[in-house]
């Protein structure tokens, strides 16, 4: 396989991250239907789970980087995913355990897409080797990255159907 190809592979591999971040962020707005009617929240309880996301914003920007320093892009966007995992199996778990387990679970995702989001800018610019080529790399995600933000309502829309019976 030539080193183009890899390149590429990575590139393609980041754009989706950037979707991803941005899937996973907006989710936090429809999972408070759910979470008021799983838990029988108000609105304000319903939204702690989107504060918690970005939350964890606050805790993990400086450790973040300092994980990529450590141990690379690489290597930081796969102990990236595995956060996320634990993160999904929280909130997962929590339909079962209650509502602090999945305040709990948003924490952990929002440090899975705070992590993520320090590796996916600097790593398309990295790959597109900066400059004009790095920006528009960084662009392209972007687009993709709104789109996901789009998608996700319009997917929990049509999953959720009925408001009323809508649980974890």
């Amino acid at each position: 396989m030539s080193n183009n190809t890899k390149q590429w592979g990575a590139i393609i591999v980041m754009i989706a991250l950037f979707a991803m971040i941005a899937f996973v962020t907006n989710l936090c707005s429809p999972m408070a239907v759910i979470v008021k009617n799983q838990f029988g929240a108000s609105n304000f309880l319903a939204q702690i789970g989107n504060y918690g996301n970005f939350g964890a914003y606050l805790v993990m920007g400086i450790p973040s980087g300092m994980l990529i320093k450590k141990y690379g892009y690489k290597k930081t966007a796969l102990m990236a995913l595995v956060v996320g995992i634990i993160g999904i199996l929280v909130q997962w778990a929590s339909g079962a355990m209650g509502f602090a387990v999945y305040l709990v679970g948003a924490l952990i995702s929002g440090a899975c897409m705070c992590m993520l989001n320090t590796v996916v800018n600097p790593m398309l610019n990295l790959l597109g080797g900066g400059g004009n080529r790095g920006n528009q790399l960084i662009q392209t995600g972007g687009v993709f990255n709104s789109a996901a933000a789009v998608a996700v309502y319009i997917i929990m829309g049509a999953l959720i159907g009925d408001a009323a019976k809508a649980h974890i």
